[in-house]
């Protein structure tokens, strides 16, 4: 079920309205329920008879996965103080075995191919083999989860939980299960024990939150994507301005969808009276790449600082060895995302990103002191965030790019024939302008149909523009706080005014939520 669809317009309201009518002492077992339905939809929906094998594999998978870190986390917690060694090793085993279901249902075909790819330029004979599994939704997040869960409690910073229905709830909870954010074990599974009373204020601002991630889905992200599907799947078709305004706009789309997503996670727990983490802080007002990926995908980020970047050294350590701790982070946040190479491309080129701004420091701090640009604060920062704007967007089209082939198909192609429509401009010549854009095979300008093309992009501009000054804003101050001093019939106002763009200038295509793949 996706948040955007229909049915969890219906689906919500009920788990919500049930759940403030019954008891406290039975609340767990209706989220759980809840959450239950909510996974499981979606494989009713697209059930076929023929891989019912694969579905109960999927099953097995999520039940055993929890039931492994109930039993060994208690006996991690019992032992942890006098039998050090059992319990390192107990928590080597919790590690292992949702690693080892990971490799299976989403890294196995990826290494396969490699390796057979590998031992055909050896001259070896080695056959791919393929497994046709169903890929759980939502496994990377729990499975990452429940390392943090295993990991928290062999450390003493929190102890197991002995409740069962209440660890089932931590790894099944709905709106947090699918795409996140990764929430901690220790500030999650307490807030299930706390009798939540209905709240108007909570449910307003739950319901303001939501309303928001669609407005970023509904009419920024489904929309652009029309562009970015029509060029990225067909690369071959098109050249420079087209590749530059997809590239453009999927930076956009994978933003807005993931922020969205989060952003409708975070409001429904909050309606529901539980507080999930913050998971985007405005990422293209970051003046550096390093800033960009404090703002972006915030609990992942904090979740391979926690237990990968910080293990390893951090940045106490030698240069050459926080190159290597900060280039392994990335890369294994590219795999995380997918076993692709566009993914460890993606990584490694933000990696590189910020290495090199550590490697240029002094030259850029000298250019600063030759240029006085530090006089002028604002043109500082103005240039500093399109700098990094500009590099998160090159390096996202290997995120989009169907195959590596195709992403270094369209890195070579942004300028292609950019000059002739530069010249056409220039002289204000339209019909030279639009005949450069057409092109010949289809029927459509950048994916929208001819009598559409001018209002949809119109309204994806005049979105993508209030989406910045209402980030813009909030950066200077929370906007939630600046919302509270507004007279209540000009808060409305704009609560009506957010869902009339939404009902009006939505894309009601039901687009899957692009994080759901991972």
């Amino acid at each position: 079920m996706s948040f955007s669809s229909i049915e969890f317009l219906i689906f919500f309201p009920v788990a919500a309205v049930f759940f403030f009518l019954i008891p406290h002492r039975a609340r767990w077992i209706w989220l759980t329920a809840a959450s239950c339905f909510f996974f499981c939809y979606l494989y009713a929906t697209t059930f076929e008879s023929a891989k019912t094998p694969y579905y109960l594999l999927v099953l097995f998978a999520i039940a055993s996965f929890i039931i492994v870190n109930y039993i060994l986390a208690i006996r991690i917690d019992n032992i942890r103080a006098s039998r050090p060694r059992l319990a390192k090793a107990l928590l080597a085993a919790g590690i292992v075995y949702p690693i080892l279901l990971l490799f299976i249902f989403k890294y196995f075909n990826f290494i396969d191919a490699t390796i057979a790819d590998i031992a055909g330029m050896l001259r070896l004979n080695y056959p791919a083999h393929v497994l046709k599994l169903i890929v759980p939704l939502g496994i990377s997040y729990y499975t990452f989860q429940g390392l943090s869960y295993l990991i928290e409690v062999h450390r003493g910073t929190m102890k197991a939980e002995r409740h069962f229905g209440m660890l089932a709830l931590y790894f099944l909870f709905f709106p947090k299960m699918v795409a996140g954010p990764f929430e901690r074990p220790n500030r999650l599974i307490p807030q299930f024990s706390v009798t939540q009373r209905f709240d108007y204020q909570r449910v307003v601002d739950g319901l303001r939150c939501m309303a928001w991630g669609y407005f970023k889905k509904l009419v920024i992200a489904d929309r652009v994507a029309i562009t970015v599907n029509e060029i990225y799947n067909n690369p071959h078709d098109y050249w420079g301005v087209y590749f530059i305004v997809a590239n453009l706009f999927f930076a956009f789309q994978v933003y807005c969808d993931f922020s969205g997503y989060s952003e409708i996670a975070i409001g429904s727990a909050k309606v529901l009276g539980f507080n999930l983490m913050e998971n985007f802080r405005r990422p293209f007002l970051a003046t550096t790449t390093a800033d960009l990926w404090r703002r972006w995908h915030i609990s992942l980020v904090a979740w391979l600082r926690d237990y990968i970047y910080i293990p390893l050294g951090g940045n106490r350590v030698s240069r050459p060895r926080w190159w290597y701790n900060t280039t392994l982070t990335f890369l294994l946040s590219g795999l995380w995302h997918g076993a692709n190479w566009t993914f460890i491309v993606w990584s490694g080129l933000n990696a590189l990103f910020v290495l090199f701004s550590d490697w240029t420091k002094g030259i850029r701090a000298h250019v600063r002191r030759l240029t006085r640009i530090e006089l002028f604060p604002r043109i500082h920062t103005i240039i500093g965030r399109a700098v990094t704007f500009i590099l998160f967007t090159l390096s996202v089209n290997f995120f989009r790019a169907n195959s590596l082939s195709d992403g270094i198909h369209i890195a070579r192609h942004y300028g292609t024939g950019l000059s002739d429509l530069f010249r056409a401009a220039l002289r204000f010549d339209m019909e030279a302008v639009r005949s450069l854009l057409v092109v010949p095979t289809k029927n459509t300008v950048f994916g929208f149909s001819k009598p559409a093309f001018t209002s949809e992009m119109i309204i994806a501009g005049i979105a993508i523009i209030a989406l910045m000054a209402v980030e813009a804003a909030d950066e200077k101050e929370d906007i939630s706080k600046r919302m509270s001093r507004l007279h209540w019939s000009l808060r409305w106002a704009i609560y009506i005014l957010l869902m009339y763009s939404i009902l009006f200038c939505g894309t009601f295509a039901n687009q899957q939520f692009i994080y759901f793949r991972f």
